[in-house]
C-alpha cells in the first residue's frame, strides 16, 4: 500500500508522461540485447523519448551496460555532484 501511494504521488507530480508506442518498444528490445532487463529497458527507452538530462539508477548493470544519450547516475553521486555546484566556491571566502 505505501508503494503504491508513493508511485500515485510521483504520478500526480510528474510534469509529463510518456505513452508507450512501436518505437519505445523497439528501443527497449534493443537495450535487451545489451542485457538490460524488460522493465528497466522500457524505463530508459521512455526516458530517452522524453529528452531527460538524467537516468537515476541504483542497478550496476544499467550502470555498466546502458548505451545512449542518457546520462546515467547512481542516485548519490547525482545529489553530491548537485550539491557541489549549489555550495559556493570556499577558495573565495
Amino acid at each position: 500500500m505505501e508503494r503504491q501511494a508513493f508511485v500515485n504521488l510521483c504520478i500526480q507530480r510528474a510534469k509529463q508522461i510518456q505513452t508507450i508506442d512501436e518505437g519505445i518498444l523497439a528501443r527497449a528490445q534493443e537495450m535487451e540485447k545489451q542485457h538490460i532487463k524488460g522493465l528497466d529497458a522500457l524505463h530508459l527507452a521512455c526516458a530517452e523519448e522524453l529528452k531527460a538530462d538524467y537516468f537515476l539508477t541504483c542497478d550496476d548493470i544499467i550502470l555498466k551496460r546502458y548505451k545512449g544519450l542518457l546520462k546515467i547516475q547512481n542516485p548519490a553521486d547525482f545529489v553530491i555532484k548537485f550539491l557541489r555546484k549549489e555550495s559556493p566556491d570556499d577558495s573565495q571566502n
